[in-house]
């Protein structure tokens, strides 16, 4: 499983260059466009490695198909 948060919200500035804030599950980012910001922000939050932490869920609670 991989994530990549960057690809799928290049352009989170308003039109007049506010900042944005997105929210992907329980972790909120504010982007200020600048290169990398989403990332540092989720590293800042201690949620860096949110794609293993899911994974880790998702190996907890596998989804049989029969619900």
């Amino acid at each position: 499983m991989e994530i990549d948060a960057v690809s799928k919200n290049r352009c989170l500035l308003t039109k007049d260059g506010r900042n944005e804030e997105k929210t992907y599950g329980q972790f909120k980012v504010i982007n200020s466009g600048k290169p990398n910001t989403m990332f540092k922000t989720i590293e800042k939050r201690g949620a860096a490695s949110f794609a293993e932490d899911a994974e880790a869920k998702a190996d907890e609670n596998p989804v049989t198909g029969t619900e």
